[in-house]
């Protein structure tokens, strides 16, 4: 995770997080009945009982997947070939404003129930489908948290805020590859195109530091052989292991030069026969750096173009 993403996180993880308790028995029950009824109401169409029942077994239990699922089945139903956004849009951004002041006050169970009404009338929200993922994440509510970032992801798959938060969420789950692909939807976007590069190298070696971890190496290997050294022992032992090179090449991209890194792919490529798993790989990779380098030299050409107008 960034350094902006941990102070952030710990900002407000320094406040008076609220503490949801979970249901008690009595209260289990009565929302287990109140799920029943929704999913009966839900399978006779009636759409608009349904999201009021389903919305309030997860403002009861805001950590139930269950719960959740069909609170958004229902919403999606009940909306279903309607517009995103417009009047009910407008009507809600005085809730957006006061859903956000309950997720920085650490007001979870407000802000739950806030946002839960915000969607009733616009499921479409993405601000508040992203608050609301915010306040499962500071309660640890993971897999509400990871249903939110999903339905935020289908109402706007590119938009920016969305798969950042998404790429934190996979990163928190020690999820790379698919951290990595949230980065990689945002490389063609230009006003983030240098951050989505940096976090992209960034999490690869970070996906490579797990997998060395995982292996349990043993404890003289880990204080006298570098993660670096290791993999090009293991390389030099199998020339053709090309998940192997793939890692090795992630760590010498981000600590030693992308020369280094292109060199060992050719080698592995060669070495493998030519195989189209290694040879597809590859070809990714010098397109991603041919794009770092026409960006890098768009920037020193503004860097330049600034200091002669000085002159």
């Amino acid at each position: 995770m960034s350094e902006q993403q941990e102070e952030k996180r710990a900002v407000r993880t320094q406040g008076n997080t609220e503490s949801i308790s979970p249901p008690s028995p009595a209260e289990r029950s009565r929302l287990t009945k109140c799920f029943t009824t929704g999913s009966d109401n839900l399978r006779k169409g009636n759409f608009d009982y349904a999201v009021e029942l389903f919305g309030s077994c997860v403002a009861g239990d805001p950590a139930s997947a269950i719960y959740l699922q069909g609170f958004l089945e229902a919403l999606a139903k009940k909306f279903s070939g309607k517009k995103k956004g417009g009047f009910a849009s407008l009507l809600s951004a005085g809730s957006r404003g006061s859903l956000k002041r309950l997720v920085a006050g650490g007001k979870t169970r407000e802000a739950i129930k806030t946002g839960l009404d915000v969607l009733k009338k616009d499921p479409f929200d993405v601000a508040c489908i992203l608050s609301l993922a915010d306040a499962c994440g500071e309660a640890n509510y993971l897999d509400t948290q990871g249903l939110f970032l999903r339905r935020a992801l289908d109402v706007a798959p590119k938009d920016i805020s969305v798969n950042k938060h998404c790429a934190s969420y996979k990163e928190r789950l020690g999820e790379y590859d698919q951290a990595i692909s949230c980065w990689q939807r945002l490389a063609g976007t230009k006003s983030v195109r240098e951050e989505a590069e940096r976090e992209i190298a960034r999490l690869s070696v970070e996906k490579t530091r797990q997998k060395l971890e995982s292996r349990g190496a043993s404890a003289k290997e880990s204080s006298d052989v570098s993660p670096l050294e290791q993999l090009r022992q293991k390389l030099t032992a199998s020339p053709a292991d090309f998940e192997t090179a793939f890692e090795l090449a992630d760590l010498l991209e981000r600590e030693a030069s992308v020369e280094e890194a292109e060199k060992v792919l050719v080698d592995v490529l060669a070495a493998s026969g030519n195989d189209l798993k290694v040879r597809e790989h590859l070809e990714d990779r010098q397109i991603r750096w041919a794009k770092r380098r026409v960006m890098l030299a768009e920037k020193q050409l503004q860097t330049t173009d600034s200091e002669d107008n000085k002159e």
